[in-house]
């Protein structure tokens, strides 16, 4: 944006810019890829007051394969502009979510940008570092060593930082839908750790029949999303989430989440919905904290709740309050409308 002398106001094309740079990161050559570093770097520097450019930047760094030079030189953008700009991002989900992510990348030389980024962030704002006990090992070229480092780095991170706990999950589940199916894995496997320090509760000033706080409900919807649309493909680890759901240090955990199924089955009227809710009710009764599942779905078996009444829509939270809130009905395959649901069959 430059001033003129007929006091008007120029303002460039930047989604001109982001074509631009992308053609040339689609590109092999090495000293192309410099050029577009640089000009990436130049126009995030210089409009610092828009959080959103970078927002889109980081974007790239997980769409496509891994492997392609384009997100290696977005991340290098991404992480030489973090370093020397420590407020460019408020909050600290977004840096410990995209380094969380490279540090599993192939690239040994994106593993350790990933790893100096989250480490010089965590000094800036915090007395000591925790990734500097795992930075030999995700220089390892050995697979095993740095997924294993990535995975327990993790596991450190959410019992360091659990007010971040949220908007990681939420992050990571905003991307999921946009990684390929190997960094899909990753992702999941990555979010375990943060995943286990969820308390799911009711919002005390909801409706009497349990309706989920925000953040429990933002959690639900974020993982019956990954359930409907990913479950077919990779099984194992969605089934591995809901456990690690059920198996955080809270024994009400189990009976929010099926409140929520049999609450949202009820108001959506939707088979496709109820098939995905006994799936992830099966899920749950393979763990300890689901023993008595049974017991409490027999607790639904009563006369009032076998009458053939639709149960009004609860309210969404707010857009804002999290980095992405999946929407259900989205997500939900073409199906048919129920006449009516009856929660005993």
């Amino acid at each position: 944006m430059e001033n003129v002398e007929s006091k008007a106001m120029l303002h460039f094309d930047i989604e001109a810019v982001f074509r631009w740079v992308e053609a040339i990161f689609q590109t092999p050559s090495d000293r192309l890829h410099r050029i577009g570093r640089r000009a990436l770097k130049n126009v995030l520097m210089h409009n610092q007051s828009s959080t959103l450019l970078l927002s889109q930047v980081i974007r790239r760094c997980y769409i496509g394969d891994a492997a392609l030079k384009a997100t290696q030189s977005y991340f290098a953008v991404v992480s030489d502009v973090l370093i020397e700009v420590p407020d460019y991002l408020h909050g600290l989900y977004q840096t410990i979510s995209l380094c969380l992510f490279k540090i599993g990348d192939e690239n040994a030389e994106v593993r350790t940008k990933a790893a100096t980024l989250l480490r010089v962030t965590e000094e800036r704002n915090f007395p000591i570092s925790k990734v500097q006990d795992y930075e030999v090992s995700i220089s390892d070229k050995t697979a095993a060593v740095y997924k294993r480092a990535q995975f327990e780095l993790s596991k450190a991170l959410s019992k360091i930082h659990p007010e971040e706990a949220l908007s990681v999950f939420s992050e990571f589940t905003m991307f999921f839908s946009v990684v390929d199916a190997k960094a899909q894995r990753g992702i999941l496997a990555v979010l375990l750790p943060w995943i286990q320090t969820f308390e799911l509760q009711l919002d005390p000033n909801g409706d009497p029949n349990g309706d989920p706080t925000p953040a429990s409900y933002m959690i639900m919807a974020n993982l019956f999303e990954i359930t409907i649309k990913f479950s077919n493909k990779i099984h194992n680890e969605v089934e591995a989430l809901w456990v690690a759901l059920a198996n955080a240090p809270y024994a009400g955990n189990v009976k929010v989440i099926l409140d929520f199924i049999i609450n949202q089955s009820l108001e959506r009227r939707e088979q496709s919905f109820v098939e995905f809710g006994k799936q992830v009710v099966v899920f749950l009764a393979s763990t300890p904290a689901g023993a008595k599942l049974v017991e409490a779905l027999i607790g639904y078996l009563q006369p009032r709740l076998m009458t053939i009444n639709q149960r009004e829509p609860s309210p969404l939270p707010e857009d804002s309050q999290f980095p992405y809130l999946a929407s259900l009905s989205a997500a939900l395959p073409a199906a048919n409308k129920q006449v009516s649901i009856c929660i005993s069959c």
